[in-house]
């Protein structure tokens, strides 16, 4: 079937193993990984041991469990469809808010625990976090470059790791005697974490081009720094500071389509 369905394609004749494997050198590939792998685990330590609770702790009747689950696979659909419309030049941004959205929903979820009927919103929010993974593997794509494959690959990978950590940590807390409700308090620490590595991994980035006068335009974290009105046409691109992925210009009012090859932005409104 995909044999028949699938359009041909050629691939890239350009890629080697060392280009794609270039992309581990490169923090704006690792940020969007590590907030995956660490925060996304989050999700995870609740969802693993969601049945569980239900049963064991709850005392829900058995058939509440298919309920339950379902409005987690409601809450996921919902977060899919928002997470869909974040802006192309916000995919950071949006990725950070599912992050920190996922550390309340788990909060709430470990206070709802007695009450099966009260998990449905819980749950339902805690899927709802899941959106979490359209900006982050759109971002991770974007900031890859030449490496799509690895990133691709990296991307599947983080997010099992993800899988791995929560439910692990969670075990452990259970392991350790603190409740039911601890696996929600370990999707707030992991989510916090998946925050902690936005941080840890962002660096400031600086545009510089110039215009057919020969005058610099910098734009420094989506800032002008000491530019002019100017008004549309093309620049020659001078340099792009590390951290800086070209989609992200966009932030300084720079449109993301390159025109005249790669080394050329149109400008709309640089301070816009």
């Amino acid at each position: 079937v995909l044999a028949r369905l699938v359009p041909p394609g050629g691939g890239s004749r350009k890629g080697s193993a060392l280009a794609e494997l270039g992309a581990l050198r490169n923090p704006d590939v690792l940020l969007p990984l590590a907030m995956g792998a660490i925060g996304f685990g989050g999700m995870f330590a609740v969802y693993s041991f969601l049945s569980a609770t239900l049963l064991q702790h709850t005392h829900a009747p058995g058939w509440a469990v298919p309920i339950v689950l379902m409005a987690y696979g409601v809450g996921g659909t919902l977060g899919n469809l928002v997470a869909g419309r974040s802006p192309e030049h916000r995919l950071l941004i949006s990725a950070g808010a599912f992050q920190a959205f996922i550390g309340v929903a788990t909060l709430v979820y470990s206070f709802t625990v007695d009450h099966w009927w009260l998990m449905l919103v819980s749950v339902t929010l805690v899927g709802f976090g899941g959106g979490m993974v359209v900006p982050l593997q759109t971002r991770l794509m974007h900031v890859a470059g030449e490496a799509q494959t690895m990133a691709a690959a990296l991307n599947h990978a983080a997010f099992n790791a993800a899988n791995a950590l929560g439910p692990a940590v969670a075990g452990a807390a259970l392991a350790a005697g603190w409740g039911w409700r601890s696996t929600g308090w370990v999707g707030v620490l992991l989510a916090l974490g998946g925050l902690i590595a936005r941080v840890c991994f962002r660096r400031p980035w600086l545009v510089e081009a110039r215009d057919g006068s020969g005058r610099v335009l910098r734009w420094r974290d989506g800032q002008a720094e000491s530019v002019e009105a100017h008004g549309g046409g093309a620049v020659e691109l001078v340099r792009i500071g590390a951290g800086a992925p070209r989609l992200g210009a966009q932030r300084a009012g720079i449109g993301p389509d390159l025109v005249g090859g790669k080394d050329m932005l149109a400008v709309t409104d640089i301070l816009g």
